[in-house]
């Protein structure tokens, strides 16, 4: 239910404001520049994974799990969003946590009109990094949990269309149950993120406690309900074509080169971090500060 607070002048002042901080105060995305040099990192190890030193780390899981033929070109790219995929899940639960924390310190010291600085938000942030990290590891076991349970069962559906209908309304079963999949997914990263979108903020702004602060976020959710879900949803929905792509990766490595694969993973890495993620985060910062100034 929508309150009477929640209402589109509040979500364009978020905005207004988040606009203003990035324009004025570039450095607030430090922290997510930062990450997406990490997971850059990460996803150019996870390419040299078929080649020594690599191969001797990675080898054997990749063998075990996925067959010999993924440690060779061009069967490696088919690979390589997956093994992305488990990557920014272990680096989001261990270092974003930390970094998104830094940048509400730095969205709060502006807000607060004091100058930024980097190291002493960095600083405060290391000081609750375990509180932090509650936090993103319980919202990353939620969300990976209820896709893997989702997931299974539309490919259950899969083969249930496949086994007597190979194409319903001009479309194959296949086709359907990955739009589906990309629908659901996104539904169910969209809600669970906006549950626990404000406990962070409260965390610093309220040095609450995790239990406290993740309770206070659902409940400021239902308040702000549909200003939420926009401030949330609006920036990921850019991150849709990246998502199809990486799920057509064998269609785009016939018809391209399969390299591609992995230029569409950067692509979409820099387009995680420095804009869905860093809109994301300071928008709805700005929103709890704008009830926080208003009460």
């Amino acid at each position: 239910m929508q309150s009477q607070n929640d209402a589109s002048p509040t979500l364009s002042k978020a905005y207004k404001n988040t606009a203003k901080a990035i324009k004025n105060h570039p450095r607030i995305l430090i922290p997510f520049l930062i990450f997406a040099c990490i997971e850059s990192l990460a996803l150019f190890f996870l390419f040299l994974a078929p080649r020594m030193p690599f191969k001797a780390l990675l080898g054997p899981p990749i063998r075990t799990f996925r067959g010999e033929a993924f440690l060779h070109y061009p069967y490696n790219f088919l690979l390589l969003p997956e093994l992305a995929s488990f990557s920014k899940m272990f680096l989001s639960v261990l270092l974003s946590s930390l970094l998104t924390a830094m940048a509400i310190f730095m969205a709060l010291d502006i807000a607060n009109k004091k100058s930024l600085n980097l190291a002493g938000s960095l600083k405060a942030a290391f000081k609750k990094y375990f509180s932090f990290l509650t936090v993103f590891f319980i919202v990353t076991v939620l969300f990976y949990t209820l896709i893997k349970v989702i997931d299974g069962g539309l490919l259950r559906l899969l083969v249930y269309l496949a086994s007597g209908h190979r194409k319903l309304l001009f479309l194959t079963s296949r086709a359907w149950v990955n739009t589906l999949v990309i629908i659901i997914n996104f539904i169910i990263a969209v809600f669970i993120q906006a549950l626990f979108i404000y406990a962070l903020p409260i965390m610093v702004i309220e040095k609450a406690k995790v239990l406290k602060s993740i309770i206070r976020s659902f409940v400021f959710f239902r308040k702000f309900f549909f200003s939420t879900l926009l401030l949330v949803g609006i920036p990921m929905l850019i991150y849709i074509p990246i998502v199809i792509l990486n799920q057509n990766a064998n269609f785009l490595m016939d018809n391209l080169f399969p390299e591609i694969v992995l230029i569409v993973l950067f692509i979409g890495i820099f387009l995680s971090s420095l804009v869905i993620d860093s809109m994301i985060t300071i928008s709805t910062t700005y929103l709890y500060l704008l009830y926080k100034k208003n009460i």
